[in-house]
């Protein structure tokens, strides 16, 4: 234990004795703790004069000697007041627990709490040592608010540098050194966000105590920049759980820490896995029982061509039995064959365990109305927009949602009055506004065009050197290829003229993109006029920087040379692609909504059902009306 003197000078003489005593005992683990009536930075002090680093560097330094590490705390960040309030009231951090980094590894879990201050002006310290414990080493994780602050660009730039050769290694030499610059970056520039904000929120409660006793102009402008600090420290503390839970549907002003713990705490345990069937179809229980059936569990998948003699030398390398398709990957039935109905099985039953729960007959058509449109609707979303599903499938769902709306008693058949088609229509149009699955599915096929036209990814990249070769992809035709790249070009058909390529580089396909806001030329300018054959971009129409208004009207004629000149700037940039915009959208950014509104089925408005879903008027009521 320490107890430090007051005076600077004579504390030297300690940090000796402590030096001398980390010599001696450098392999061993070992704990010092107690007053050492000096802080380690600026943050473990507020109040008084300015702390200058000349004050603390040379504890610091005797620190960072012996390679001690200081001992978590939780509590106040501050251990000693100085009695007095107002302007002479000052807090300080002068008491401390610090360990080896041989005693961390040998106790494992040490803990120290500051305690409430009774008697003394130093606040009791309670220290916990736990079982030793195998911590796996935290992997690198990137977090959203680092690219908010001005030096993150710079820092990513710097790191960003490799001398390999190989593209792999280069790439993978690349990553390592920026995660190692950001983390490093990261913990200079926030440190420990949770304990940095506990810092800033006791020096809030200490300065709204001296402007309470002295509410002078000097007091409130500290207090509003010890507030404005909290809030910066508040908002990194929302964004690193709304990261880690993966919740994007809220609004600022829903924004909840203690939700985003629950809702943390809520998926580990859904997570643990407390039972697993063994390869018998036992159900087992307990940690080593588990960890036993789930290296049985071990399998590997072929295409169902591949030799038997192949098959074999496999099994025997990797000791894995083979399985076959299709498998279950995060809920997706993944194969090589065309997907049946049997595949989603568990699709259906997810649906029936929700109907389950709800005494259908017991409800009004209002609450059979959300139910279907909020819960049920959703259901199969997920995998409808990683692969395609049978229309059997769809049709099968569309019937439970009909049945459960129709629904007035057990037993027996239950009239259904309007078909389901016509009870997806709006409102204004003769329908209750439910969602037809045929047109989702539809829309979101529609998203991957839009990702495969706009977005330069892996995938695309793919998608185009694999059927889009030889021709382009706004004419080109299915010819046997998979069943996600057919349903796509259905998607093509209806959504792609209604992407508007802003002239940048001048890039787009002249005849085939929507670059003139007319829609594609090809489509525009008849077959059997004079086309100039050698056109094929948009930048050929540019010159010196501005549209080549000569041949804009020896091409296209008249009305397109007139629309491109007067509504379009030619704003050539040969490093910026041409923008793409979704024009069924005001904010021009592509949504599954908007999509599903304009594949839907159209239907005139009609004023009486417009009167009819009026305001205050009961869904009963409308319905039966």
């Amino acid at each position: 234990m320490v107890y430090a003197k007051c005076n600077a000078g004579e504390r030297i003489q300690l940090w000796n004795d402590i030096y001398c005593i980390s010599n001696d005992i450098h392999n061993s683990p070992w704990l010092i703790g107690g007053d050492f009536n000096v802080i380690m930075s600026e943050d473990e002090k507020i109040g008084g004069l300015p702390v200058y680093p000349n004050e603390y560097e040379d504890f610091a330094f005797c620190v960072n000697s012996c390679d001690l590490v200081d001992v978590s705390y939780k509590g106040s960040p501050f251990t000693w007041w100085n009695g007095r309030i107002d302007d002479q009231c000052i807090f300080k951090r002068l008491d401390r627990y610090m360990m080896n980094q041989v005693g961390l590894g040998y106790i494992g879990l040490v803990e120290s709490e500051h305690l409430a201050r009774t008697g003394s002006d130093h606040a009791l310290m309670l220290l916990t040592c736990g079982q030793k414990t195998n911590v796996a080493r935290r992997p690198f994780r990137f977090l959203k608010f680092w690219s908010e602050h001005a030096e993150f660009q710079q820092v990513v730039k710097d790191s960003w540098v490799s001398e390999e050769t190989d593209v792999f290694i280069w790439l993978k030499h690349k990553m390592k050194k920026s995660k190692t610059a950001l983390s490093n970056w990261s913990r200079a520039t926030f440190g420990d966000i949770f304990k940095q904000l506990s810092i800033r929120e006791e020096i809030v409660r200490v300065k709204d105590i001296l402007f309470e006793t002295s509410p002078t102009a000097e007091n409130r402008r500290i207090l509003q920049k010890a507030q404005a600090e909290v809030k910066r420290y508040v908002h990194f503390e929302e964004e690193y759980w709304r990261q880690k839970v993966g919740i994007q549907w809220f609004t600022e002003e829903e924004k909840n820490t203690r939700f985003f713990h629950s809702i943390v705490r809520g998926r580990r345990k859904r997570l643990s896995i407390n039972r697993i069937h063994s390869m018998e179809g036992e159900l087992v229980e307990g940690e080593e029982l588990v960890v036993a059936a789930a290296q049985e569990k071990k399998l590997f998948f072929v295409f169902h061509k591949t030799s038997h003699d192949l098959i074999a030398d496999i099994e025997v390398k990797i000791g894995f039995a083979r399985d076959k398709f299709p498998l279950m990957y995060l809920g997706c039935p993944i194969g090589h064959a065309k997907k049946k109905k049997v595949h989603f099985a568990e699709l259906m039953k997810k649906v029936h365990n929700k109907l389950q729960a709800w005494k259908g007959k017991m409800m009004s058509f209002g609450g059979k109305a959300v139910l279907i449109h909020n819960v049920l609707n959703n259901i199969p979303i997920y995998l409808m927009s990683t692969i395609n599903q049978p229309r059997c499938v769809i049709h099968d769902l569309h019937i439970v949602f009909a049945n459960i709306f129709w629904k007035f008693r057990e037993e027996g058949n239950n009239k259904h009055w309007v078909a389901w088609s016509d009870l997806c229509r709006p409102k204004q149009k003769g329908g209750v506004g439910f969602r037809s699955l045929f047109d989702v599915s539809k829309a979101l096929f529609a998203k991957l065009w839009w990702v495969f036209r706009t977005k330069k990814t892996l995938w695309s990249n793919f998608m185009w050197n694999k059927y889009c070769k030889k021709e382009r992809p706004q004419v080109v035709e299915w010819k046997n290829g998979s069943l996600t790249w057919k349903y796509m070009l259905e998607a093509r058909d209806l959504i792609d003229q209604h992407i508007w390529w802003e002239p940048k580089c001048g890039h787009s396909s002249i005849w085939y993109d929507n670059w003139s806001q007319l829609g594609a030329l090809h489509y525009i300018v008849p077959i059997d006029s004079a086309r100039n054959v050698q056109l094929d971009e948009v930048k050929q129409c540019f010159l010196n920087g501005e549209w080549n208004v000569d041949l804009l009207q020896t091409s296209f004629g008249e009305h397109i040379n007139r629309q491109v000149i007067q509504l379009l700037r030619s704003s050539e940039d040969e490093e910026q692609w041409d923008k793409p915009w979704w024009i069924l959208n005001a904010s021009g950014k592509f949504t599954v909504g908007s999509t599903w509104d304009f594949i839907r089925e159209k239907q005139e408005v009609c004023l009486k059902y417009k009167y009819i879903w009026s305001a205050g008027i009961s869904f009963k009521i409308s319905f039966f009306n």
